[in-house]
C-alpha cells in the first residue's frame, strides 16, 4: 500500500509487516527508508566520536552525526550562497548551489554552467535535488569567484530613474547624485551579491519607473500641495562599467550619471502618445488608493519647477528656511528681507527642525564654492561635514572635486 512520508512528503510503497509494525506502535507516522535511517543516524549521536569529524574555513568532513554540521551549511554556504562540491558515500562528487536546510536534507540547486554565456561563469539553476545529510561525507567550498571580474559593457545603457529631491538636493537611499557626475563604485560579484541592495537602479522604459518603484505623479503633486518633505523626479540616466539587467524591469550600474531632468511637459506628451499605457497608470493609481480623482488633470496644474541644480546662497538660506514650520510663526528671527541660516541656530525650535538641515545647507554652499573655484578645505561648512561624519555628502563632494579637476 502507498503512504506518504511524514518527513519528506515522498509517496512510498509500505509493506504489510511494517504498516503493522507501526499499528502497534499506535503512533500512524510512515517514514520512507530514507528519513528513518537519517533519525537512526542522529539517534547514534556520540560526542565522544565527534571528535573525528572536521569543520574548517572552507569545508567539513563527517564520519558519524555532528550537531554542528547546521550552523556549519547555515553560516558557511546557505547565508553567503556559496558554490559546492558535495561528496558523497560511495565516493560520488556533486557540485551544486546549497540553498536550504530542511527536515535534515541539503536543498539544492543544480550548477547551470555554459563556456558561451555569462563569460563562463557557473550560476544557479533550478532545485534539482535534496541530500540525507546522513549520505554526506565531506563538503568543500569552491570559491571560484573571489577574483572575479566582469567586463564593463561595450556601450552605455542609456534609461530613466526615479530620484527623491529633498531640500535641492538629489537623493536615492543614502547616495547623492549629482547631473553630469558619475556615481561610481567598486564592482561586486555578480555571483556573491544580491543587487537588490547595491549598485544604482534605474529602469530602460519610463512606465517601469513610475509602476515599480517611483511615483514621481502624485510626490510632486503633494509635494505642491505643502505635503511631505521631498518629491520625486525623473532623470534620463547614462549606466556603464559593470551594468546589467537585475529583475524583470530594472537594471543596476557601479557607474551612473544623471543626464537631464525629464519635464513634466515630456512626461504628460509621453503617456498621452500611449492610451493603453495611460489606463494602465490610471489603473496603477486606483489599486494604489491614490485620492486625486483625477491625477493626470491634477498633474497638469501642478506648478513644478525644474531643478536648480546651482542655486545661489541667498536662494540656499530661502528654500531652507521657508521650509521649517517655525519660520510661519510670527516669533520666527528671521525678520529681515534675506532670511540667514545663521539665525536660525539661535532660535529655541533650531533643534527640532533645522539642525536636521545644517548638514544639507553646508553641502550645497560647498558645492557652489566648487563650482565657482573657490573651495577651501578649511571652510567651515566643509569643516562642519567632517565633524559630524556626514559621509555621504563628504563621498558626493569627492565626487565634484575630481571631476572639477578633469574638466
Amino acid at each position: 500500500m502507498k503512504q506518504k512520508c511524514k518527513k519528506c512528503g515522498k509517496i512510498c510503497n509500505i509493506k504489510p509487516t511494517k504498516y503493522i509494525k507501526v499499528f502497534l506502535r499506535r503512533k500512524m507516522i510512515f517514514m520512507c527508508e530514507t528519513c528513518e535511517d537519517l533519525v537512526d543516524w542522529k539517534t547514534d549521536d556520540d560526542s565522544y566520536q565527534s571528535n573525528i569529524n572536521h569543520f574548517g574555513w572552507d569545508e567539513c568532513t563527517l564520519e558519524c552525526f555532528d550537531s554542528r554540521l547546521y550552523c556549519w551549511i547555515y553560516k558557511k554556504i546557505i547565508r553567503d550562497k556559496k558554490y559546492c562540491e558535495v561528496k558523497l558515500k560511495g565516493g560520488v562528487m556533486y557540485n551544486c548551489f546549497p540553498v536550504d536546510l530542511k527536515d535534515d536534507y541539503l536543498v539544492c540547486c543544480k550548477d547551470e554552467f555554459d563556456s558561451i554565456i555569462e563569460c563562463e561563469v557557473h550560476r544557479r539553476g533550478e532545485l534539482e535535488k535534496s541530500l540525507p545529510l546522513n549520505c554526506i561525507q565531506g563538503i568543500k567550498i569552491l570559491d571560484i569567484y573571489k577574483d572575479y571580474v566582469e567586463s564593463d559593457v561595450e556601450e552605455p545603457v542609456y534609461g530613466f530613474k526615479g530620484v527623491q529631491l529633498i531640500n535641492g538636493v538629489l537623493k536615492a537611499h543614502d547616495y547623492i547624485y549629482e547631473i553630469g557626475i558619475p556615481y561610481e563604485e567598486p564592482q561586486r560579484n555578480r555571483q556573491r551579491t544580491d543587487f537588490q541592495d547595491v549598485y544604482s537602479h534605474f529602469c530602460i522604459r519610463i512606465e517601469d519607473v513610475l509602476l515599480n518603484y517611483r511615483d514621481f505623479i502624485t510626490s510632486s503633486i503633494s509635494f505642491s500641495q505643502g505635503k511631505g518633505y521631498g518629491e520625486e523626479r525623473l532623470f534620463v540616466v547614462k549606466g556603464d562599467g559593470h551594468c546589467f539587467q537585475n529583475t524583470n524591469y530594472g537594471w543596476v550600474s557601479n557607474r551612473l550619471t544623471l543626464i537631464r531632468e525629464v519635464s513634466k511637459k515630456e512626461i504628460i506628451q509621453y503617456f498621452n502618445n500611449s492610451p493603453d499605457l495611460k489606463l494602465t497608470t490610471e489603473k496603477y493609481f486606483e489599486d494604489a488608493n491614490i485620492i486625486y480623482k483625477n491625477v493626470w488633470l491634477e498633474y497638469t496644474k501642478t506648478d513644478i519647477k525644474p531643478y536648480n541644480q546651482f542655486m545661489s546662497s541667498d536662494e540656499i538660506e530661502n528654500m531652507l528656511i521657508r521650509s521649517c514650520e517655525y519660520n510661519k510663526i510670527v516669533h520666527c528671527p528671521q525678520n529681515d528681507k534675506v532670511p540667514k541660516f545663521e539665525k536660525c541656530q539661535s532660535c529655541h525650535y533650531y533643534t527640532y527642525d533645522m539642525k536636521g538641515k545644517k548638514k544639507t545647507y553646508s553641502y550645497l554652499i560647498v558645492r557652489n564654492a566648487i563650482q565657482e573655484g573657490t573651495f577651501d578645505e578649511t571652510d567651515i561648512n566643509y569643516q562642519y561635514l567632517w565633524e559630524h561624519n556626514c559621509k555621504s555628502e563628504l563621498e558626493a563632494i569627492q565626487r565634484l572635486l575630481k571631476y572639477k579637476l578633469m574638466e
